[in-house]
Parts: structure tokens; C-alpha cells; sequence
């Protein structure tokens, strides 16, 4: 019996080892199924390959944060140390998988947050775009976090699965007879010298309806949805003594009605709110409308230039904000990411676009 009893363990632990050998060949070939994006793959490979607490202030949100402001300005005008974690049409519930798994990494001092999807007005996340949640989820590693995340957006969902959420392997199975050469060729990541930013090279000349916005003060209802995650990163901030800091980029369709409905909210959540339309910031900034606009509602790299200068100065002031003191790698690394992006800038030309 004895005997038996130890060959059965021994199977077991036999089985045990041969499905965590699985497991972890699955997890590391499923990234080369998922679709490479030069924005987010690389995006997310590089902010795992930065040191460990080097990071200052956190930037996580909808794209208006992704294209108007720059870390790399940041640091250049300032010293301090910052990354992006946006993407297009981030879901609250990805921004709240940002900021949570990212202090796994690094101890922001400041978290700041796009409010974009506070104006979302949706019963399940079925009416949310799907590169918005499939985006913020295929390219990051496996985590709890990732998994409970994964867990909130399958509730109660038609169109997503907890297991092709968090195994990007399951809804790409349709690529495994095809992939081979991409299971045993090397990764397509590549560093992300921006930092997370998606600098735009594109000019569209924009109507400044701002004066007339601003006197719009027609109430807005917000998304009680999307306000529940944003508490809960709150929760998160306070809980890591990290300020938590909101912010509405340049927007040629903001009101003063939006900007009053987020004021309620950031009081609610003990933040504070950047309104880049309110109080002559947009004229403090100098953006132009003929210039710095990729569309209605996104900077272009020249207009995130001007818009980061002035979030340099706003945090350094508001918080008392220090340069990063951290040297070797991390402040190496910066310094030679700076100079691609400033060589880039300077060869650069712009592409001109009518507003449609």
C-alpha cells in the first residue's frame, strides 16, 4: 500500500511538471501569435525592460494622452522620469490594469489619467471598441491582475471570453498552422525610444471654437461605469501615496458643461484636474489652431511638445515635483531616447490634411 501510495505522488507530481512545462512554453510562444503592433508591442516590451523604480510620473488613458504628451519632453525640460501606457480607445477597466500592474515595476509619485472615457455611456462593454480592450490586454504579461481584469470584462459579455482575454493564443488559433517560422524566429519587439508617446507628424488646421465652448455650460452626464474604475484607481493612489492628477487635452468639441461635470468627479476622487481648454491655458501654451492639431480632438507632436512644456511646470509647482535622481541605465537610456526623438523632430516633415 505504502508502495503505491508513493507511486501514485510520484505520477502526480510527474503530471504537475509536465502541465507547468506547457503552460510555460504556451506563455512564451503565444506572444509571436498575436499581431505585432510597432505602437503597442513595442510599447509594452520596453516598459517591462525599464529599471525597477525609475519611473516618476505614469501616464494611462485614452489616445488624447497617447499623441499629447511626451516623456520624453518631460524629462527633457525637467529631469523627470515618466512613461505612457494609453492606447486608442482605452476602457476605464484597462486603465485601471495600467496603473495596477505597473506599481509591480515602478513607484510613480504622480499617476495621470485621460478623462475621455468618463463620457462613455455604455451597459456592457460588448458597446465598447474592441481594439480598445484587445489592445490594452494581448500585450501584457501574464498576472493576477491581467486575470481579474480579464474576469471583469468577460461579466456578463457576449463577445469576450476570459480565456481569450487573458491567452491572446486562444483567439488567435486560427494562425498556429501558418505561424511556425514566427514560433521559432525571434521576437519582432523593439525598444520604444518614445517612451509610450505616439509622436503624429500630421497638421490639420482646426476651427478654434474654444470661446464658444466655453460658454456652453449645458450639463454633461458621465459614465457611472467608467467613474467606479476611476475610483477605484483613486483608491489605488491613496493607498500608495501616489497623486492622482486628470487631465483633458486641447479638444476643439470640449464645453464648459464637460468641464464642470469632471470637476465634480475629481473632487469626488481627491484629484486634480488639468483642463488644457479652461483658463487661457490653451493661450499659455501658445497652441495654435492652424498647427499643433492631428484632428478635432489630438495633438499633433508639435502641439504635445507645447502642451508637455506646460505639464512640466504645472507638476513641479502643483506636487514640487524633483528631478528623477536615479543615474546609470535608466538616466543613460533617457538621454539617448531624447536624442532620437529631438533628431526626429528635426528631419521630420509634416503632412498637411483638410479638417473633413
Amino acid at each position: 500500500m505504502e508502495n503505491n501510495a508513493k507511486a501514485l505522488v510520484l505520477k502526480g507530481v510527474k503530471i504537475l511538471v509536465f502541465l507547468i512545462i506547457i503552460i510555460a512554453l504556451l506563455l512564451n510562444i503565444q506572444g509571436r501569435f498575436v499581431p505585432y503592433n510597432a505602437r503597442y508591442s513595442d510599447g509594452s516590451f520596453t516598459f517591462y525592460e525599464i529599471p525597477e523604480n525609475s519611473i516618476d510620473v505614469l501616464i494611462a488613458g485614452t489616445s488624447t494622452t497617447l499623441t499629447g504628451l511626451a516623456p520624453l519632453k518631460l524629462y527633457e525640460d525637467t529631469q523627470i522620469m515618466s512613461y505612457s501606457r494609453c492606447n486608442s480607445y482605452q476602457a476605464p477597466q484597462i486603465t485601471y490594469l495600467n496603473v495596477k500592474e505597473a506599481l509591480h515595476y515602478q513607484k510613480p509619485k504622480v499617476v495621470i489619467c485621460s478623462v475621455k472615457s468618463l463620457f462613455w455611456t455604455y451597459h456592457s462593454v460588448d458597446e465598447m471598441q474592441p481594439a480598445g480592450i484587445y489592445i490594452g490586454m494581448d500585450y501584457k504579461k501574464l498576472s493576477f491582475d491581467k486575470v481579474k481584469i480579464g474576469m471583469a470584462l468577460a461579466k456578463g459579455s457576449n463577445n469576450y471570453s476570459l480565456s481569450e482575454l487573458v491567452f491572446p493564443l486562444v483567439r488567435y488559433h486560427s494562425k498556429w498552422e501558418t505561424s511556425f517560422e514566427n514560433i521559432v524566429s525571434e521576437p519582432k519587439e523593439k525598444w520604444d525610444s518614445y517612451r509610450g508617446h505616439d509622436p503624429k507628424y500630421i497638421c490639420m488646421e482646426i476651427v478654434d471654437k474654444s470661446e464658444e465652448n466655453m460658454n456652453d455650460t449645458k450639463a454633461v452626464m458621465l459614465s457611472d461605469k467608467s467613474i467606479d474604475w476611476y475610483k477605484k484607481i483613486s483608491n489605488l493612489c491613496k493607498k500608495n501615496n501616489i497623486k492622482l492628477l486628470l487631465v483633458e487635452m486641447p479638444n476643439v468639441n470640449w464645453t464648459m458643461g464637460k468641464h464642470n461635470a469632471v470637476v465634480k468627479v475629481a473632487d469626488n476622487l481627491d484629484a486634480n484636474f488639468l483642463d488644457y481648454n479652461y483658463n487661457d491655458i490653451l493661450q499659455k501654451c501658445e497652441i495654435k489652431f492652424n498647427e499643433d492639431f492631428l484632428d478635432g480632438g489630438h495633438l499633433n507632436t508639435r502641439g504635445s511638445i507645447k502642451a508637455t512644456d506646460y505639464l512640466g511646470k504645472y507638476i513641479q509647482s502643483k506636487y514640487k515635483l524633483d528631478a528623477n535622481r536615479t543615474s546609470g541605465e535608466a538616466k543613460s537610456q533617457f538621454e539617448k531616447d531624447l536624442q532620437v526623438f529631438n533628431k526626429e523632430i528635426e528631419v521630420t516633415e509634416y503632412e498637411y490634411r483638410e479638417d473633413k
